[in-house]
């Protein structure tokens, strides 16, 4: 049997601590909170501590996505796996097609220049 205090329940609220009392004792008493407030006064105040955090989130969002990625690659089942590889040799003989067709192109206007004779300018007399 367990014991849960008394029927009216006033014993257990009273040995009920507040859960972030614990991470209350161990904040940093330095470190300031960082809410949307406090970023708007470093913005107005401190611009290197405002970008100092915006790099922060910044490469903590970017290693959040990163992880999801790795994670969703890692999961991949076997036939999302040949798609993916099919889409990816699709984009590649595109790519190469696409820069064949751009050297073509550069190489026909570069015989076009070199046979045109060279016109002189109109002077600007008046």
């Amino acid at each position: 049997m367990e014991y849960f205090g008394s029927f009216n329940g006033k014993d257990i609220q009273e040995s009920t601590k507040n859960r972030n009392s614990d991470l209350e004792a161990t904040r940093n008493p330095k470190r300031a909170d960082y809410t949307a407030e406090h970023r708007k006064g470093l913005f107005k105040n401190d611009k290197a501590a405002f970008d100092r955090l915006q790099a922060y989130d910044t490469a903590r969002a970017q290693s959040a996505k990163e992880s999801k990625t790795a994670w969703k690659e890692k999961n991949m089942s076997r036939g999302e796996r040949q798609e993916r590889a099919e889409a990816k040799q699709t984009a590649e003989a595109k790519w190469k097609d696409t820069t064949e067709a751009v050297k073509e192109f550069s190489a026909a206007r570069e015989a076009n220049k070199e046979s045109e004779p060279l016109s002189p300018q109109p002077s600007g007399s008046k």
